[in-house]
Order: structure tokens, then sequence, then C-alpha cells
């Protein structure tokens, strides 16, 4: 059985993403991997509302999410960025497929309708489909997005989301997809860290900046269940000479 690989590539990251980090793809192929791509589109969105003239509003860090703003959201996700992304794997000789988070995989309930909008906190993931393009050799590239209880669709954290697929589907490694190698302490990348060591970095300054969110996330998905979390580069190779680079964040202590 081959194991899976759960990327998650966020929405700053997808137009950086170089050459070393398709050919690491495909040497995890070679090597008898399934990969799978969650991707996120901040930027994107928040551009888009802008020019839409539709405020952007966060609620402890979700973004708030009305019917215009799902509209945004379902736009930029589905017909801008996930779609880049598939086109840039396609280039690089590398199968492909998009896939919207609804469309039998991503399940939620509202979070908190009056709070949040149309925002969902996950409540399973349905596998079938995603194991079947798995096994026709493809890579499946989804949407942040999920459906709820009455059909609907909710916007939903991709980091969740991502951890959640990462469950679902057993993966071997949950891979945060960044713009930096990992984490850092005095220049030096960090082979791994536990969350211990992560509290203290964050109170004495040494994790900072857009880092704090890449750990967070990282944490929460250990909580979720998941073995092995790593933050990695998209600007190098995830994967060279049988390794993964980047910073594992380990759960012993969680």
């Amino acid at each position: 059985m081959k194991k899976t690989i759960v990327l998650k590539c966020g929405g700053s990251i997808t137009d950086e993403l170089e050459a070393g980090f398709f050919d690491s793809i495909k040497d995890l192929m070679r090597s008898g991997y399934h990969i799978l791509i969650i991707h996120g589109g901040g930027p994107d969105i928040t551009r888009y509302l802008k020019d839409k003239g539709i405020e952007t509003k966060f609620v402890d860090g979700l973004r708030y999410t009305d019917e215009a703003v799902l509209s945004a959201v379902e736009v930029m996700l589905s017909g801008k960025t996930n779609r880049h992304i598939v086109q840039k794997l396609k280039s690089q000789g590398i199968p492909a497929i998009g896939m919207q988070g609804p469309d039998h995989f991503f399940q939620a309930d509202l979070l908190d309708y009056d709070k949040y909008g149309l925002v969902g906190i996950m409540t399973g993931v349905e596998t079938k489909v995603v194991e079947a393009l798995l096994q026709l050799g493809l890579i499946p590239v989804v949407t942040p997005l999920a459906q709820g209880p009455n059909g609907e669709h909710l916007n939903i954290n991709a980091d969740i989301a991502a951890a959640h697929a990462a469950i679902g589907l057993q993966a071997e490694e949950l891979i945060f997809v960044t713009n930096v190698p990992g984490v850092m302490k005095n220049g030096d990348l960090l082979d791994s860290v536990t969350k211990e060591e992560i509290d203290q970095m964050l109170a004495d300054g040494t994790i900072y900046g857009g880092m704090i969110p890449k750990v967070k996330g990282a944490l929460n998905a250990l909580k979720s269940g998941i073995e092995s979390v790593r933050i990695g580069s998209g600007l190098a190779p995830i994967w060279k000479n049988g390794s993964f680079s980047g910073t594992a964040i380990t759960a012993e202590d969680l």
C-alpha cells in the first residue's frame, strides 16, 4: 500500500513555488508516495474583495464570511488559485486534478453563524473519491471549502482542513509548505522542535511574524491526531536523498 503525504500550501506561497519543489514531488511519486495538496488563497481573496468594495473582517483569526464574501472566496479559490496550482503542476509533467472541498471530501457544520457567518467547523472527511484519484496516479489539489449539513458550502480554515485530510487518509506526513526553510533559531534551521520549545521561542521572540500562525497550525494538527507534522519551504526541495527537509514538530509533550 502506498503511503500518503498531505501538503498544505498557503496562499502566499502558491505564486512562488520553484522547480526544486516540483522535482521533489516527482521524486516522492517515484518513491511510491501518493500526494494530496490542500491550498489557501487569502491574499487573492483579500485583493478581490477590496476591488469589489467589500470589507474584509477577521474574527478570532477567521475571515467573517457572509454570502458576498463566500462568493468571492469560491471565485478566487476555485477559479484562480486552484487552477493556477494545477496548471503549474501539469507544466512540470506532474499529473494533477483540481477538486473542490465540498465535492465528496470535506464536511462541516456551522461554527457560529452570528459571530463568523458562513464559516464551518470540520466534522469529517469522505475519502473515497480522493482515494480513487490517488490510485489513478493523480495529485488532487483541493480548496478549503466544505459541504454543510444542508448541502450549503462553508468556508473552512485550510490548516484544519489539511489536518483532517491527513487523519482521514492516514497520511504519513502533513507538511505546511511556506516561503521559509522551517523554524529558525540564531540563523540555524532546526531539524525538529517540541511544543515546549515552541512555547519558549514564542515567548522570547525567536518565533515571530508569519511563523507564529504556522507553528500554531502545526501544533493544532498534532492535537488532531497527526503523528508527524513538518514546516518546509516551497522555494526548495521538500524531499531530497530519501528524507524530508524543513522542521519536524513532534507530539511528545502534547
